[in-house]
């Protein structure tokens, strides 16, 4: 459909770079970065951090992924990457 090769990524190249670290997702919620949220957590991180602005949206996959993978190893946070203030509130939590 977009008139180019489609692009493949080696799973245990990134798993290895994911296991066991913390990662922060922004635009969480959204249906990209939802998804990135499930891949992620399939790469077995020590937490997965889900961000965004939509309430509903991020809770709404942080509960799917927690119920998978553990509500201890998954948080939702609302907020905005426009906000400094709350972000270095996050980075510092």
């Amino acid at each position: 459909m977009l008139e180019r090769p489609d692009i493949s990524a080696d799973s245990q190249l990134i798993k290895g770079y994911i296991q066991g670290r913390r990662v922060l997702v922004t635009g969480g919620g959204g249906s990209i970065g939802s998804e990135l949220c499930r891949k992620i957590a399939a790469a077995d991180p020590e937490r997965l951090i889900i961000l965004g602005r939509g309430e509903n949206s991020v809770f709404e996959i942080a509960n799917d992924l927690a119920d998978q993978r553990g509500a201890e190893r998954v948080s939702a946070v609302i907020g905005d990457v426009r906000d400094r203030t709350r972000l270095e509130s996050i980075f510092g939590q």
